[in-house]
């Protein structure tokens, strides 16, 4: 075959995947999706398999399909070690939190959003870490931890703000409503 060709191909499916997840189109997505991984793995594209992983365990997840939306997680996770790949990592430790979370594991979600954090904060990732920053906040409002929950989505805030991210500040601003 064509490798060239099949890059192309599988770059296209998974371009035309994301679309279709960002559209609600959430089959159409996972049917294009799982149309390019076997190719993406074969040619031995770590990224775009990586980035596939963590997309099909998003729309699991949407989907209410936890189980499968950690399997697909996983699996990325596992692939993102084998080199280093910190935001392929940080995309799946949030997705296994977000699982954690709504099935009621606290500890365990607590757990994945802090790996996240340290991982944020060794690259220089300010997005994600004002998320995960919230996110654990989230956990600590949970757990009752009334005061660190404070601390933690203040930070977040604070971030979100510097950064001058309007969608996060929205989201942190909601959330401290709601608690």
């Amino acid at each position: 075959t064509n490798a060239v060709g099949d890059v192309l191909w599988g770059k296209l499916l998974a371009r035309e995947g994301q679309f279709a997840y960002r559209l609600g189109q959430y089959e159409r997505a996972r049917l294009l999706l799982e149309e390019c991984l076997p190719l993406f793995r074969l040619l031995e594209m770590q990224r775009e398999t990586v980035f596939t992983l963590n997309l099909l365990g998003r729309i699991a997840y949407r989907q209410g399909l936890y189980k499968e939306s950690e399997q697909w997680r996983q699996e990325s996770l596992a692939l993102c070690q084998k080199p280093a790949f910190p935001d392929g990592m940080v995309s799946a430790l949030a997705t296994l939190g977000h699982v954690s979370a709504d099935r009621v594991y606290y500890d365990k979600a607590r757990h994945f959003y802090q790996q996240g954090l340290e991982i944020c904060e060794r690259i220089g990732d300010q997005h994600n870490k004002a998320r995960r920053l919230n996110e654990l906040g989230n956990i600590s409002w949970r757990l009752g931890d009334y005061v660190n929950a404070q601390k933690l989505c203040q930070q977040s805030l604070t971030l979100f703000r510097k950064l001058d991210d309007r969608q996060g500040i929205r989201s942190e601003e909601h959330t401290s409503e709601l608690q």
